[in-house]
């Protein structure tokens, strides 16, 4: 059974950002930005839950729907 790649819901799960799947739009941008701290030369976040605005434009037309 698939479950969300974050809290582990299993229910109402898109595929997101990272091809994994996700169950709410904050859990969708906690493991993009998680991921973009963990890159090579990218510093640490400014804030929680921080992506780069165009990708976070991306995530949020995916979970109004």
């Amino acid at each position: 059974m698939s479950k969300c790649g974050v809290c582990g819901n299993t229910k109402d799960l898109k595929y997101g950002w990272t091809q994994d799947q996700y169950c709410s739009e904050q859990c969708e941008l906690s493991a993009v930005s998680r991921l973009h701290g963990c890159m090579p030369g990218a510093g640490p976040v400014p804030y929680r839950n921080w992506v780069p605005s165009h990708i976070r434009t991306e995530i949020s037309r995916r979970w109004e729907s």
